[in-house]
């Protein structure tokens, strides 16, 4: 449901923020022609999980870096998505409004961005959660 929401379009370059195992990584891969999938994870334990698994999915659009994603370029993404607790999205809000490029996407699962107006929601229907897509 998140991938449909980001909608990612061919050769768009889309981020995970703190991706975990990697979910939201693979199900972009199989479900769109993003160009490039990143993933960043600062937990070892879920980062070395993801990074297994993208050597058994073997898609070379795929990446997971083990690097603090407040570190990261948010100028080369299209797409970012994250699943982040409100106190991180509220630290991230002028980071994200500095660095993201005209027409690129912010997809929050759960977590709203704090005072910025979203441009779309949905549910998602099994879990009655919200999905906030946002646009720059």
């Amino acid at each position: 449901m998140a991938v449909s929401a980001a909608g990612i379009k061919p050769g768009e370059t889309v981020y995970d923020l703190g991706c975990g195992d990697g979910r939201f990584l693979f199900d972009a891969a199989k479900r769109t022609q993003a160009g490039r999938i990143i993933g960043f994870e600062i937990s070892l334990l879920p980062y070395l999980y993801a990074k297994v698994k993208t050597l058994i999915f073997k898609d070379k659009r795929i990446k997971v870096r083990y690097q603090n994603f407040f570190k990261a370029d948010f100028g080369q993404a299209d797409v970012i998505y994250c699943f982040l607790l409100p106190k991180t999205m509220k630290k991230l809000k002028s980071k994200l409004w500095r660095e993201m490029k005209p027409g690129s996407r912010l997809v929050s699962y759960v977590f709203s961005l704090p005072g910025a107006e979203p441009a779309g929601e949905s549910l998602i229907r099994d879990k009655n959660l919200p999905i906030y897509v946002y646009r720059f």
